[in-house]
């Protein structure tokens, strides 16, 4: 309220004199008007809301309120409902850091060697991020070898696994209910090709015939990534990512090992396969669609 003559055309009151002033809020007797913003806002965003506002006409020293020092905050209590300000303060980060937690799902044209299914990612701050990825994979061929003009069967098990993950930093931007961000990563995987064979050379039925292959892999590469994200709820959000990744894969020292079975005895010969290395400059991650949680 106000003990001067009042302007009509700037303001909601009729131009009078109101002889016994008095305030709804006394330590803030010197605003006109307050602002609420409802929803999560980041310091950032709130900071761009005051420049804009100190740009508009007839808008002077426009600040944030600390509401739990207003002694008189009963007041507001009472109109709250008539007001459309009050200060506002950053409610998507009430901690120093955050974790989160998201899945990953591939599409069928998307062939990468590396594709991560599980992201835990934790946030220093707003802007800065630590991420770790994960990746397993298994897969088990397996075939039988019948006996030509006899009952006898051969089998041929084929075991590929290879378990990876990474370890990287993330530059974030957060715009509204997004988030973009890019960063980098190292890449580290190990597993193992193996194949064995009973009663088989894995073509022809061979009855007093078996072998194994064995052969560790590791690989190890950089990644360079850039994503962005929705945000459904404050805490839920979907999104997708990209990356330019350089892995090298090493196939180590193969055995082989043919074992002869007999009605007296059994007698084995090992043989050794050098290892190998292949290089590759590949796209990674195009396609994905990541669903992630937020622990605060």
């Amino acid at each position: 309220f106000y003990s001067k003559p009042i302007n009509n055309a700037l303001n909601l009151f009729n131009e009078t004199r109101i002889k016994h002033s008095s305030f709804l809020i006394p330590e803030l007797k010197e605003f006109n008007y307050f602002m609420k913003f409802v929803g999560i806002w980041k310091k950032e965003e709130l900071l761009e809301q005051k420049k804009f506002l100190t740009n508009l006409p007839g808008i002077h020293s426009p600040t944030n309120i600390d509401v739990s020092r207003i002694k008189s905050i009963t007041n507001l209590i009472l109109i709250s409902s008539l007001l459309t300000t009050v200060s506002g303060q950053d409610t998507i980060n009430d901690k120093d850091n955050w974790l989160s937690f998201e899945g990953q799902v591939y599409p069928s044209f998307n062939g990468d060697n590396y594709r991560p299914q599980f992201k835990i990612r934790l946030n220093f701050n707003e802007k800065s991020a630590l991420r770790l990825n994960t990746n397993f994979q298994r897969k088990v061929d397996y075939k039988e070898i019948y006996e030509s003009g006899g009952q006898g069967v051969g089998s041929v098990d084929k075991i590929s696994s290879m378990y990876q993950f990474s370890i990287g930093y993330e530059a974030q931007k957060k715009l509204a209910n997004t988030l973009t961000y890019s960063g980098i990563e190292g890449v580290f995987g190990f597993g193992r090709n193996d194949e064995y064979g009973s009663r088989t050379d894995s073509l022809t039925y061979i009855s007093n015939l078996n072998y194994n292959y064995k052969q560790p892999v590791q690989s190890l590469g950089v990644r360079l990534f850039m994503g962005g994200e929705y945000y459904i709820k404050p805490n839920i959000y979907i999104g997708t990512e990209f990356g330019l990744m350089l892995i090298k894969t090493t196939y180590q020292n193969r055995t082989y090992e043919t074992i002869f079975d007999s009605s007296s005895s059994s007698s084995s010969v090992f043989v050794d396969t050098p290892k190998n290395s292949s290089s590759a400059l590949l796209f990674s991650g195009l396609g994905v669609l990541r669903v992630g949680f937020i622990f605060k």
